[in-house]
């Protein structure tokens, strides 16, 4: 979903809401909790040392392509990733 440029949703009714629903009547419940706080949009700085030669490059590029320094870096990271074997937890 975030490659999609999706936001997951979390929303969820209350398990009152499910217990009390005729359709439901009978059935075994139980629930296990998912830490999704990695998945997000939500911006989140870092710092980033380069050499200015590479820095102007990107600079040009990315003024040539109407982008920005971060959606680049963000862009050629998932790139990266995603053609390796490297499987990220």
């Amino acid at each position: 979903m975030l490659e999609d440029g999706k936001e997951p949703e979390t929303h969820q009714p209350a398990l009152e809401t499910l217990i009390t629903n005729p359709d439901y009547a009978g059935v075994q419940w139980f629930g296990i909790e998912v830490n999704i706080d990695h998945l997000t949009f939500k911006p989140e700085r870092f710092n980033v040392s380069w050499p200015k030669y590479i820095l102007n490059k990107v600079d040009t590029y990315v003024s040539q392509t109407h982008d920005t320094r971060s959606n680049f870096l963000a862009k050629a990271a998932l790139e990266r990733i995603n053609r390796t074997e490297y499987r990220y937890s």
